[in-house]
């Protein structure tokens, strides 16, 4: 039994051991009885442990004792005593045609129709009398900041004023009746303009491009509305198609520091392209990488022009109607804003296989900083925004809008943090801000035409405040971790010297190898026993450890499989040479226990490994021993035919069970 000072004990009740010192006078039916104390924390359960408490002490930890008596249990009789069974197919799985039928059999229309279209749900329960009022004052006021955001995010994608406003209203008609997200305003938003302006102007007519960047003469061009719609149908489509087949999961590949220091790269090329704006400048354009520091250099060598647009940041919309700015002084205005709704139009079917990559960019960015947004807001109210839905939703919708001049949806911080500051508690409000834009659309355009494009462009780069700002983050994550840092700085230099597009593929990549690294790098560390046989630990951390003469512990954990197999190996014999190279090999542990609880997958290759170990072990007349694999990777075992190899003696439920039996070889 356990002392006061909570050192364990070990008892024999005078059976054989788990396993014999040999190979050779092992019996397969023996089974040990050693009873085992432990001070494990407090257990309420009186069929497992009795607990006192010391009121002397003033630390809380210390004033519950545990102390815990029961048998020491070898892998075979811990399955027989709890009754050990792998859950059968039949019971709780099934084949795929199987669930393909039972969704068949099962198939509900309206449970359906509910799940694809939430408005169902939510619509009829809708408390007009409550909620209604703050829903409107919350879309009305989203509905004001639409008007200016969205015309200036259409010409930051290059394409008229007006599509910004078609995006606030035709997409979101479709979310609406399939979006989960109660406070996330959609509709235009600077990030997919950035990414939405380099396909837009490589395949649209553009009579500025340089002859040298032009690929070919004969090469098919399309209009901006064809490029849009393209575009907008292709991002839809595929963020449908992630949602049937749940590819949502994969889009946190995209880490903050990523997205951080690719968005602070972008707002270099949104600065740049709104200098022809803002300063009555013509920026030369030019694609692929290095085009943001060939424009700069082309534009400079030739000289600086005197920024006059750069007056009607300040003189304004009505200046430039009553003095006449366009006509007398050459000033760019937004021109005529047409009224109505637009009719519908197909998009190009044969330009989508030369858009799929862009397309996938911007499908992916939209979807995981919309996502992002919804969840934050949905955790802080208190209701769930599903992945699935989401994606459906936002796919739908810009496919609808693709039909409708409009630019792929995606939500906005800013517009977002207003809405919900306004009151809005349900998607009613967006249903509102929609329909405040309908009245935009159908009579308000001739109101613009005097509006100096300059004045949008200030609105952009006042906006762009934020996403310089961002370059303070490199600080903050360099601190929780460098890799985190170094992440944000590729981001932020690909971007800025390549392109946007290329910018997000290079550091997608680097986190995608950077995950698959360290999931397919398994964790190897030796661990060292204690004063109490339920706590072992690292020595290269804690001094206070007992160094164990017959018995080396290592500790192995993550997924194993063929890819990691051979580093897998090569770890545990670096491991084992460590610690035994200044040994005779009189002197070496005479076990190797190998505490597998943190293993959650093995494969053949990995049991081979295993198999390895063992013959390498017999040879030098020592003895591996297993503990912690239980349930799936117990049943495992046994289809690999590792139990022709290592017997199942050898295999323990827990480390403290195999170290209790090892300490009764010492007695």
């Amino acid at each position: 039994m356990m002392t006061g000072t909570g050192v364990p004990s070990i008892r024999s009740n005078s059976e054989p051991s788990t396993f014999a010192e040999t190979e050779d006078d092992a019996n397969e039916d023996e089974y040990d009885k050693f009873s085992i104390s432990l001070n494990l924390g407090v257990r309420t359960n009186p069929r497992m442990a009795a607990y006192r408490v010391d009121d002397s002490s003033d630390d809380e930890s210390m004033k519950a004792e545990v102390k815990l008596d029961r048998l020491a249990y070898n892998q075979v009789k811990f399955n027989e005593r709890f009754q050990f069974e792998l859950p059968s197919k039949s019971k709780n799985t099934m084949s795929f045609w199987g669930a393909c039928t039972k969704g068949l059999r099962e198939w509900n229309p309206w449970t359906v129709l509910v799940r694809l279209f939430p408005i169902l749900h939510w619509l009829p329960n809708y408390n007009w009398r409550s909620d209604f009022v703050f829903d409107a004052a919350g879309g009305f006021t989203v509905a004001v900041m639409h008007i200016p955001q969205g015309m200036a995010y259409g010409i930051l994608a290059s394409v008229d004023p007006i599509v910004g406003i078609y995006t606030a209203f035709f997409p979101i008609l479709i979310y609406i009746l399939m979006g989960t997200s109660r406070h996330a305003s959609f509709g235009t938003f600077a990030l997919i303009s950035i990414l939405l302006l380099s396909p837009i102007q490589k395949y649209s007519y553009s009579p500025r491009i340089h002859a040298e960047d032009v690929s070919s003469s004969t090469e098919e061009k399309y209009s901006q509305a064809e490029v849009l719609a393209a575009l907008s149908f292709t991002v839809g489509l595929i963020q449908v198609m992630c949602s049937i087949f749940r590819l949502g999961q994969f889009c946190s590949l995209l880490s903050d520091p990523l997205i951080s220091g690719f968005t602070t790269g972008s707002a270099c090329f949104v600065f740049t392209s709104q200098l022809e704006h803002l300063l009555g400048i013509d920026i030369p354009k030019f694609f692929g990488p290095f085009n943001l520091i060939k424009s700069h250099v082309k534009y400079y060598l030739k000289g600086v022009e005197f920024p006059i647009q750069l007056l009607c940041v300040i003189i304004g919309i009505l200046v430039s109607h009553f003095l006449n700015l366009n006509e007398d002084y050459g000033v760019k205005i937004i021109g005529l804003v047409p009224t109505g709704l637009p009719y519908p139009t197909i998009p190009p079917v044969r330009l989508i296989p030369k858009i799929a990559v862009d397309s996938m960019m911007i499908a992916i960015v939209g979807f995981v900083i919309s996502y992002s947004l919804g969840r934050l807001f949905a955790k802080k109210h208190d209701y769930k925004v599903k992945p699935s839905q989401e994606l459906i939703a936002q796919g739908c919708s810009s496919m609808f809008g693709a039909f409708f001049n409009s630019l792929p949806i995606a939500a906005s911080l800013s517009r977002s943090a207003i809405q919900e500051e306004s009151g809005c508690r349900t998607l009613m409000s967006t249903a509102v801000s929609a329909f405040a834009l309908l009245w935009v659309l159908l009579f308000a355009g001739p109101l613009f035409k005097p509006l100096p494009n300059a004045i949008l462009s200030s609105i952009i780069v006042v906006a762009l405040r934020s996403m310089f700002l961002k370059v303070r983050e490199v600080v903050s994550f360099t601190r929780k971790s460098s890799f985190d840092g170094l992440v944000w700085t590729l981001a932020f230099v690909s971007t800025v010297i390549l392109d946007v597009d290329y910018g997000l593929l290079v550091t997608f990549t680097v986190n995608v190898l950077s995950v698959l690294h360290s999931s397919l790098t398994p964790t190897v560390q030796v661990l060292s026993e204690t004063d109490f046989l339920d706590l072992n630990i690292d020595p290269k951390c804690y001094h206070d450890v007992i160094e164990s003469s017959d018995c080396m512990i290592v500790k192995i954990a993550g997924k194993l499989c063929f890819a990691n197999a051979i580093k897998l190996e090569e770890s545990i014999e670096d491991t084992i040479n460590d610690q035994t190279n200044d040994k005779t090999l009189s002197d070496q542990p005479r076990y190797l226990l190998l505490e597998m609880s943190g293993v959650s997958e093995m494969d053949p290759a990995t049991w081979s490994i295993l198999d390895g170990i063992h013959k390498v072990l017999l040879k030098n007349n020592q003895i591996l021993v297993i503990s912690g694999l239980q349930g799936p990777l117990w049943s495992q075992r046994q289809l690999m035919r590792i139990l022709d190899v290592i017997p199942e003696r050898r295999f323990f439920p827990t480390l403290q069970d195999a170290l209790a039996v090892i300490h009764s070889k010492r007695k």
